[in-house]
């Protein structure tokens, strides 16, 4: 607090301290006022801190900028490589997550165990997917390079959009005898 133009004395300063009201008298030479003490700042200074302190957040927790990659035309490689340095952390983050949740089930059997079940964690298998997009002609330009080397189910597992490869398999088996009847009826 700034008191301008105020003969004020220790005890009338302690005394309107005290009664927390703050009066001041002006004569006719000065004029006397009390007023905050306030940092002029412009909205320019205020923008370029904002600017730099999310910079420095986004580079201290090693995320990347995903507005930039949002708006932008880039390919899934490189929003792949642009968050690469939270990969780390987020498969560490990841691992501990897996264990806590095999901790509950574990803990919850135990607790159905009491009561006369049989229940285990064997068969559990905790998965995580990442919501990262995939680039799919690569995926394809892949899979079809390998095609003379690698089993047709090792190929399939590598499509993301594929959640059932047995039934995928099935599905192009019976897809192939039906061409061949077509074929067939088409040349008699």
């Amino acid at each position: 607090m700034c008191i301008y133009n105020a003969n004020l004395s220790d005890e009338e300063l302690l005394k309107m301290k005290s009664n927390k009201i703050f009066s001041v008298d002006s004569d006719e030479s000065n004029s006397a006022r009390i007023e905050w003490l306030n940092k002029d700042s412009n909205d320019t200074e205020n923008e370029n801190y904002k600017d730099r302190l999310e910079n420095m957040i986004k580079k201290f927790s090693f995320v990347a900028d995903l507005e930039t990659i949002a708006t932008s035309h880039v390919s899934a490689e490189s929003i792949k490589n642009g968050s690469y340095g939270i990969e780390g952390i987020v498969s560490d983050k990841e691992s501990q997550f897996k264990q806590s949740l095999f901790r509950r089930l574990q803990l919850i059997c135990n607790i159905y165990n009491l009561f006369g079940n049989d229940f285990t964690t064997d068969g559990i298998k905790i998965q995580f997917f990442r919501n990262i997009p995939k680039n799919l002609s690569v995926i394809a330009d892949n899979v079809s390079k390998l095609a003379s080397t690698v089993s047709r189910k090792s190929l399939l597992q590598q499509i993301p959009f594929i959640t059932d490869i047995n039934a995928e398999l099935k599905q192009i088996e019976e897809e192939q005898k039906q061409n061949y009847h077509n074929e067939n009826i088409q040349d008699n």
